[in-house]
């Protein structure tokens, strides 16, 4: 097996070989990222699985799920959203992958789920960029 599928496999199952990961906070108070929603200038993970659901990768206005290990609740929200809390509509899986380079994610590999005929479900794994020592 590739390193890239068991990756793939870890994220996707939820399991991770470094234990919980927690969000970074910004204060003292411990912000829930999912409950409330990922942050992607928050989120402080190596791995982060961005899932995008729909008849095509080319749909627009389309909100992008989030896994990077996290426990799973039916209650939180693992939406991508702003500093508001607002859930980010993105305009392609283009623009949400733009957005999470933004934030020192590249792109590693991507694969189609089909549940349903027609339906089809895009997992794309991202891999947090390494700082450079100067």
């Amino acid at each position: 097996m590739s390193k890239t599928f068991l990756i793939g496999l870890f994220l996707m199952f939820g399991i991770t070989t470094y234990g919980q990961i927690k969000p970074i906070s910004s204060s003292n108070n411990e912000i829930n990222p999912i409950r409330n929603g990922i942050r992607a200038d928050r989120l402080n993970a190596e791995y982060a699985l961005p899932i995008w659901s729909g008849q095509s990768s080319f749909s627009v206005n389309a909100s992008i799920k989030v896994d990077y290990g996290q426990t799973r609740n039916p209650k939180d929200n693992n939406e991508l959203v702003d500093e508001n809390g607002q859930i980010i509509k993105f305009n392609s899986m283009a623009d949400a992958l733009n957005y999470m380079y933004r934030y020192g994610y590249e792109f590693i590999s991507a694969y189609p789920i089909t549940e349903n005929p027609g339906e089809h479900i895009y997992h794309y794994i991202l891999r947090k960029k390494k700082k450079e020592l100067n």
